[in-house]
């Protein structure tokens, strides 16, 4: 195996529904796949006891399982993409975000959401969109902290959340669109990426890498100083309105305010 992996761990947010997130390690690649939430009513008849970001996330995972070493970007992204051809025109599709170490091209690819940290050097990959609307629900729930609101049922109603919902729910018209506008953005539903969506950092021998998924505030040294980060910034801001503004809260009952991956291994 042309990596050597140092630390790896995956958890969904909550007991009461399955993880949305993937880790895929193989001869070839380590890939993280960020399975998208569900903005809009879905129904059992199409997804099961599932969800639409789990069955994003295990699609494009077995497709990762089956590239052939030395693909290149692109044929990896359009092979994620034809994994999920057959349900892009569902209300609410599936839709993830991928990142993926190349071990033949010692590159990491990066389309949509995705933290990456190479030795010291950290990366963060976040659409527009999501930086804004973040920020716009923590001003928003700031406002009534402000005026006496009990957090703790701010945390479980999230008006923060209902404010940016309709921004949320109009993505897929964000999504993929070629233009230079600043608020289009990359992800796998099923449609062709652009290739101005494709990110990619290279690496080289001996560096250390970290991929993780975006249930993750920062990417510090190692995996016990990044999970410390985390458990403070959820005891500290379980609105997550403060120092790593989130579209979502740490819901009364749950883990942590999203599902996390992360993977730290040495390229060789």
């Amino acid at each position: 195996m042309m990596h050597e992996i140092i630390a790896h761990y995956t958890e969904a947010k909550s007991s009461e529904g399955p993880n949305e997130d993937r880790l895929v390690v193989t001869e070839s690649f380590v890939a993280v796949v960020d399975g998208a939430t569900a903005k809009a009513p879905y129904s059992a008849e199409e997804f099961g006891d599932s969800t639409p970001g789990a069955v994003a996330a295990r699609l494009i995972a077995e497709t990762v399982e089956g590239l052939p070493p030395g693909a290149s970007e692109r044929e990896a992204v359009d092979a994620f993409t034809e994994s999920l051809s057959g349900w892009k025109d569902l209300a609410a599709p599936p839709t993830a975000s991928v990142t993926v170490y190349s071990s033949a091209r010692r590159e990491i690819w990066v389309v949509g959401s995705a933290m990456v940290r190479v030795d010291s050097r950290n990366y963060a990959f976040e659409p527009l969109h999501e930086k804004y609307a973040a920020g716009t629900r923590a001003s928003y729930l700031m406002s009534l902290l402000s005026q006496g609101h009990d957090p703790d049922e701010l945390r479980r109603t999230d008006p923060g959340r209902e404010l940016i919902l309709p921004l949320l729910r109009n993505e897929k018209a964000l999504r993929n669109v070629d233009t230079e506008a600043p608020w289009h953005f990359g992800g796998i539903d099923g449609r062709h990426v652009p290739d101005r969506f494709l990110s990619c950092v290279r690496v080289s021998a001996g560096a250390r890498v970290t991929l993780a998924s975006d249930g993750y505030p920062e990417l510090f040294g190692t995996f016990e100083q990044t999970e410390e980060n985390l458990a403070h910034v959820l005891a500290a801001d379980p609105l997550m309105v403060g120092a790593y503004p989130k579209t979502k809260p740490l819901r009364p009952g749950a883990g942590s305010f999203d599902d996390r991956t992360y993977v730290q291994f040495l390229v060789r």
